[in-house]
């Protein structure tokens, strides 16, 4: 893969991990009101409920992305981790997290939605 497309990716992912850290950050900030009626209890808890899904989201998004630093370093980046072939460029461009090339993203989908019936 070329020197000056690794570099690029490279940006993008500590770019995406320097935002995913901004928004961690804001939503332990934030403070959620519970005081009032029932129904303000039950929407707290709702928030609170989707801020730790949106939180694990993130934290493993950081672990994607520490991944795909951590693959670009080791001269692995790009390489699919089913068939081992090349990712396409396009595709990395689009989410340099992807492990896997389109044809066996695809395969793993439709085994996915086969176990899933």
């Amino acid at each position: 893969m070329k020197k000056m497309l690794l570099n690029k990716i490279k940006d993008i992912l500590n770019q995406q991990k320097v935002e995913l850290a901004e928004k961690t950050k804001i939503a332990k900030i934030l403070d959620i009101d519970a005081d009032g009626d029932d129904i303000d209890a039950v929407q707290a808890n709702i928030i609170a409920l989707a801020d730790a899904k949106i939180a694990l989201r993130n934290k493993e998004k950081i672990v994607q992305i520490d991944n795909a630093l951590k693959k670009i370093a080791e001269g692995k980046f790009g390489t699919c981790e089913e068939c081992g072939e090349e990712i396409a460029e396009k595709r990395l461009l689009i989410n340099p997290g992807f492990i896997t090339c389109i044809s066996c993203a695809e395969e793993l989908e439709i085994m996915a939605k086969k176990i899933g019936r």
